[in-house]
């Protein structure tokens, strides 16, 4: 199993199945030196992981500005570039 799909099914179990569903566009970034899987969806980040192994993940309870800006930045490009 991918290690988004380890997300994906790690974010129902802990909001429920009806939690808002991520987005396709969803996906691992890179912040610092670490790996996060982040779930996104057109309302801005759903949740994410720390990426500590291919098999392991650890719950970001918080996530820091990082997580707003990066939304803020992908959604100006997407809208001046789509």
């Amino acid at each position: 199993m991918d290690i988004m799909t380890h997300a994906r099914r790690a974010y129902l179990r802990r909001f429920g199945e009806n939690a808002d569903q991520p987005a396709d566009y969803s996906g691992i970034e890179t912040h610092g030196a670490k790996k996060y899987a982040v779930l996104r969806n057109i309302n801005g980040v759903l949740a994410a992981w720390r990426i500590a192994d291919e098999s392991k993940l650890h719950f970001v309870t918080k996530c820091g500005r990082w997580v707003q800006e990066d939304f803020f930045l992908d959604t100006l490009l997407r809208a001046v570039f789509d």
